[in-house]
C-alpha cells in the first residue's frame, strides 16, 4: 500500500512537499491508515487499523513487532512514528543535482 508522506529532505526551493512511501503491510485499505500530520504538514505518525482477522497478523508477521502485534490484539490498531517509517526517497526535486534560487531560477553552472 502506498501513502503519501512530507519529503524527508525539503531544502530545494522547488520541493514538492510530499512523495509517496510503500507500506510493507498487505490487506489494507485507505481507511485503515490514518495519517497524523503536524502543524509544519509534516507526517508525524500513522495509526494502522488491521482488519480484525487473526490470518491478518499471520501474513505480516515479518512486518510487526511483538509491541504492535500486542496493541493490535488489545487495540485494534497500533501505531508508527515517524522515526520508524519504512525508507523512503525524497522528491524529486531535493534529489536532483540541480540547484535552484529562491526566485526558481536553475544556478547549478553558475
Amino acid at each position: 500500500m502506498r501513502i503519501e508522506t512530507h519529503c524527508p529532505d525539503g531544502t530545494d526551493p522547488q520541493c514538492f512537499g510530499t512523495v509517496t512511501m510503500e507500506l510493507p503491510y498487505t490487506g489494507l485499505s485507505a481507511t485503515d491508515v490514518h495519517r497524523n500530520w503536524n502543524e509544519k504538514d509534516e507526517l508525524e505518525s500513522l495509526t494502522i487499523y488491521p482488519p480484525n482477522d487473526p490470518r491478518w497478523i499471520a501474513e505480516n508477521e515479518r512486518w510487526l513487532s511483538e509491541s504492535e502485534i500486542d496493541s493490535i490484539k488489545c487495540d485494534g490498531y497500533f501505531e508508527i512514528e515517524h522515526s520508524d517509517f519504512p525508507d523512503h526517497n525524497c522528491c524529486g526535486a531535493c534529489g536532483s543535482s540541480e540547484s535552484y534560487n529562491a526566485e526558481g531560477e536553475n544556478i547549478t553552472a553558475l
